[in-house]
C-alpha cells in the first residue's frame, strides 16, 4: 500500500502538515492521546469518499490516515459471521489474507 502524500489529502483545499498511518488500534489511541497533548486538529480519513461532505474544516495540521487499519478481523464460516474493520471491501467475497 502506498503512503499518500499530504496534497493527496486535501480537505476543502487545506492541505495537512503531517499524515500519520495508522495501522492499529493501540496506534490510533496513541495518536490521539499525542493530538490531545499538542494540540492538533486532526481529520480522520480512509478511502476519502466523503471528504465533500459536511462543513469545511477550521483546522487540519494532521491527516490519520486508516486505510491501513481496514480489513476482516475474524472470519468463521462454519459459524457464517465475520468480524471486519472500517472500510472493509465485500467485493469477491471473504479473504482472510489482505
Amino acid at each position: 500500500m502506498n503512503f499518500p502524500e499530504p496534497e493527496a489529502l486535501a480537505v476543502d483545499g487545506q492541505i495537512p502538515q503531517e499524515v500519520w498511518a495508522i495501522e492499529t488500534e493501540q496506534q490510533l489511541s496513541e495518536a490521539l492521546k499525542m493530538a490531545l497533548k499538542r494540540p492538533l486538529a486532526l481529520i480522520p480519513l480512509g478511502n476519502g469518499t466523503k471528504r465533500h461532505i459536511g462543513y469545511p474544516p477550521e483546522g487540519y495540521d494532521v491527516a490519520l490516515w486508516l486505510r491501513p487499519l481496514q480489513g476482516i478481523v475474524e472470519h468463521s464460516p462454519e459459524d457464517l459471521t465475520v468480524t471486519v474493520r472500517q472500510g472493509a471491501n465485500f467485493e469477491g467475497g471473504f479473504h482472510d489474507d489482505p
